[in-house]
């Protein structure tokens, strides 16, 4: 199942209570600033995430490193799109985990320094290495036991994080998360965005909604998501339209391309090859042939 890049929207995969995604070629070239309540652990498999920011830390991973996104931390990713990347993300929601682990609300997770870590943390990061790898193959295996393995294996997983990744949760903002009135706003910005990409919109149908001007409008969103409400609003609809395209293969591009907001085929190559390396075209032409 895929997951729609908007706050608190996060898909589990049935039956395990979590989602589960692996990324190979061809990767997005660009996923847009988004936050979630989930927390989201990124494991590299193969090659390399060129430039993970993770509130307002930007990362340049390799094989075998695991980051930590926290709740409600926005974050984003550039990769440049080659053969031998892959990556496999897991994503927990917020109210399980805490109904596992009551004091989330007193914690976070501080995974992405392991320069940082004590020698038992560094035994325990190898452990989860070990384990992301495991989960990895169970994943993609098929057989009976597939299910009752993986959900063990993801509960030993969160056993480590928790016992030996955690710390209590200071006064000041360490996560660099926005204040609540921020993530109210940019849900509401976002939401709207994500409802109505199919529709003519834009800075004025959505500041209109928000109930704020144009001009505070674009500052707002560009100064807590780092890019523009037109580029969001593009990447949104190139990720529907790429969907659409694995999922309804007759569709021709004309109509992928309206059905997802887009003006034109040309528009849509557009954002196609900022987001993926490649266009809608070249994407369509492989998988007819």
């Amino acid at each position: 199942m895929l997951k729609k890049l908007h706050h608190e929207t996060v898909l589990v995969t049935p039956p395990l209570p979590v989602w589960i995604f692996y990324h190979h070629y061809p990767m997005a070239n660009h996923i847009a600033a988004h936050w979630h309540q989930a927390i989201e652990l990124s494991f590299t498999l193969s090659g390399s995430i060129d430039c993970f920011k993770i509130g307002g830390k930007t990362f340049k991973t390799k094989p075998g490193q695991i980051l930590v996104v926290n709740s409600q931390v926005i974050h984003s990713i550039d990769v440049v799109s080659r053969k031998n990347n892959a990556a496999f993300s897991l994503s927990i929601p917020y109210g399980y985990l805490e109904s596992l682990f009551p004091k989330l609300k007193e914690v976070y997770f501080d995974l992405n320094n392991p320069q940082n870590f004590s020698e038992t943390q560094l035994a325990a990061y190898i452990k989860l290495q070990g384990l992301f790898y495991t989960i990895v193959q169970r994943y993609q295996a098929q057989d009976r036991f597939k299910f009752i393995d993986l959900q063990a294996e993801i509960a030993t997983l969160l056993q480590i994080l928790i016992k030996y990744f955690t710390k209590p949760l200071p006064n000041e903002n360490i996560l660099n998360t926005p204040k609540t009135y921020a993530l109210d706003r940019l849900h509401n910005i976002t939401q709207f965005v994500n409802e109505n990409y199919q529709n003519e919109i834009g800075l004025t149908e959505i500041a209109n909604y928000c109930n704020i001007s144009k001009v505070y409008l674009a500052r707002f969103f560009k100064q807590h998501m780092e890019l523009t409400i037109g580029q969001y609003l593009s990447n949104i609809r190139a990720q529907h339209a790429y969907q659409d395209l694995q999922t309804h293969p007759n569709l021709t591009l004309s109509q992928l391309a309206l059905n997802n907001g887009f003006s034109g085929i040309r528009t849509m190559n557009r954002a196609f090859h900022k987001l993926y390396g490649h266009t809608a075209s070249e994407f369509y032409n492989e998988r007819k042939n």
